[in-house]
C-alpha cells in the first residue's frame, strides 16, 4: 500500500505545485491586461481631450452634431462653459440624463484640489476620477481656456465603468481556465507520477524477488546442516560421512553469501583496477587452470588464441579474469559429456573479444534477456546444488564497472557463445 499513498500525496503536491504557479501567472496576467486596459482607455481619452482643445483653440466652428457625434462615438460627457454660462449645447443633458451632479462633482473637485478659481489663464488639470451615485465611474479631465475677451471652462468625463466588468469576465474566463488546467495537471501528474515511479516499483519488486530467492537458497544448506546434525547423532556410526555433508553445504552456503555481498557493492562503490598483463598469457593461464576440471567431467577444453599485435604489456581490466571463469563455470555446468567448451581470444583495433563457446542446451531467445537477473537458471526447478544463478548477475556487474559489454550468440548447431567485449592499452 505504499506506493499508492506515495502517488496520491506526490500527485496532490504536483497539482498544488504546478496549481500556485498557474494561479500566480494567471494573476499577473490579469493585473498587467487590467493595467493595459486603463492605460489604452487612458491615452484614448487624452487624445480626445487633445482633438476638443485643438478644435476651440483654433477658432474652428463647433457645431453640435460634431459634438453629439464625438460624445457617443467615444461615450464622453462634454459640458463647455463660455464666460461661467454654458452653452446650450451639452452631453450631459442629452446623452445622460440625470447625471447633471457628476458634472458639479468634478467643478467642487476641481475647486478643492487645483484652482481656487476656475477663472483664469489657460490651463488643463491632470486626470482624476468621479463617481456618482448609480453612474458609475468616470474619468475627468478640465481644460480653461482664456483670451482678452472671455475664457471657456471645459469639462470632459469619459465613462470607465465598463472596465470593471470587462476585469469581471476576465476574472471568468481566467478562473475558468484554472478550473480547467488544473484537472488536466491532475491527470496529467497522476500518470507522470505513476511512470516515475515505474523504476521504483521495479526495484522494490527486484528487491523483494532478491530476498525471497535469497531466503530459498539459504533455506536449503541450513536444512541439511540442521539434518546432518541431528543424524550425527543418531548414528554414531556414520558420523564422518555427516560431517563431512555438513562442511560441504557451510561451503556452499558461505559461497552463496560472498556472492550476495558482491552483488550488494555499488558498481560506483568497486574501483576500476588495471593490470599490467600479456592477454595471451591470462588466457593459457585460465586455460589451464580449468583443463583438469573439464577432463573430469569428461569435456573438451579448447584453446583459440588470435595472433596479438605486440609483445608490450597491455592493461586490462582487473575483473576481466573473474568474468571469463564465470562464463567457463557456466559452460562447464550446462554443456553435455563428451562436448567440447572453447576459449577465444580475438583483437579490433582497441577491444579485445574473450568468448566461451559451449554445445550445450542453448538458451531460448526469451530467456537472453533474463540471464543476467539474479539467481535466473535455464534450469526453473533449481535442482542443481552447484549454481544459485547468481554468476552471470556478477559478470554483469563486474562488465559493468569495467565500463565492458557482455554478448549473447547462439553457437552454431546449438549451445550459447558468451562473449566479454572491453578496452586495453598499451604500456609505454
Amino acid at each position: 500500500m505504499i506506493f499508492p499513498n506515495v502517488q496520491k500525496k506526490l500527485t496532490i503536491l504536483y497539482v498544488l505545485t504546478s496549481g500556485i504557479i498557474l494561479t500566480a501567472a494567471l494573476a499577473i496576467t490579469a493585473v498587467l491586461y487590467t493595467k493595459f486596459l486603463y492605460q489604452k482607455q487612458t491615452e484614448t481619452f487624452q487624445a480626445n481631450i487633445f482633438h476638443v482643445v485643438s478644435t476651440l483653440q483654433n477658432g474652428s466652428a463647433v457645431s453640435d452634431s460634431w459634438l453629439d457625434e464625438l460624445s457617443y462615438r467615444e461615450n464622453l460627457l462634454i459640458h463647455i462653459e463660455e464666460n461661467g454660462t454654458p452653452l446650450l449645447y451639452n452631453t450631459s443633458d442629452k446623452l445622460h440624463a440625470g447625471q447633471e451632479t457628476l458634472i458639479q462633482t468634478a467643478k467642487d473637485y476641481i475647486r478643492e484640489n487645483y484652482l481656487t478659481s476656475i477663472t483664469g489663464s489657460s490651463y488643463q488639470s491632470p486626470l482624476f476620477k468621479v463617481t456618482g451615485a448609480g453612474q458609475g465611474t468616470f474619468l475627468c479631465a478640465y481644460i480653461s481656456l482664456s483670451n482678452n475677451r472671455h475664457y471657456q471652462d471645459i469639462y470632459l468625463l469619459n465613462d470607465i465603468s465598463h472596465l470593471k466588468s470587462d476585469g469581471f469576465t476576465l476574472l471568468f474566463y481566467l478562473l475558468l481556465i484554472e478550473f480547467v488546467s488544473c484537472i488536466c495537471l491532475f491527470y496529467l501528474g497522476h500518470r507522470f507520477v505513476r511512470l516515475a515511479l515505474t523504476p521504483v516499483r521495479e526495484n522494490q519488486k527486484l528487491q523483494n524477488d532478491f530476498i525471497a530467492a535469497a531466503s530459498h537458497e539459504l533455506r536449503s544448506p541450513v536444512m541439511l546442516i540442521q539434518n546432518a546434525a541431528s543424524s550425527a547423532q543418531q548414528f554414531h556410526d556414520q558420523t564422518d560421512y555427516f560431517h563431512n555433508l555438513i562442511q560441504q553445504e557451510c561451503m556452499r552456503m558461505s559461497s552463496l553469501i560472498q556472492d550476495l555481498l558482491t552483488l550488494t557493492i555499488s558498481p560506483s562503490d568497486t574501483e576500476e583496477v588495471f593490470i599490467e598483463y600479456d592477454p595471451d598469457t591470462l588466457l593459457l593461464e585460465i586455460y589451464e587452470k580449468y583443463l583438469t576440471l573439464c577432463k573430469a567431467k569428461n569435456l573438451h577444453l579448447r584453446l583459440e588464441s588470435a595472433d596479438y599485435l605486440t609483445d608490450s604489456p597491455t592493461s586490462i581490466p582487473g575483473y576481466l579474469s573473474q568474468v571469463i571463469r564465470i562464463f567457463l563455470d557456466n559452460a562447464i555446468a550446462y554443456s553435455p559429456s563428451g562436448e567440447t567448451v572453447t576459449l577465444r581470444m580475438s583483437v579490433n583495433k582497441n577491444d579485445i573479444y574473450f568468448s566461451v563457446i559451449d554445445h550445450g542446451c542453448g538458451i531460448a531467445d526469451e530467456d537472453k534477456k533474463k540471464v543476467c537477473q539474479r539467481f535466473y537458471q535455464g534450469d526453473i526447478s533449481r535442482s542443481s546444488k552447484e549454481h544459485f544463478g547468481l554468476g552471470l548477475s556478477i559478470a554483469q556487474k563486474y562488465t559493468t564497472s569495467l565500463r565492458g559489454k557482455i554478448l549473447l550468440e547462439d553457437t552454431p548447431g546449438g549451445g550459447c557463445t558468451f562473449i566479454l567485449k572491453c578496452s586495453y592499452t598499451i604500456s609505454p
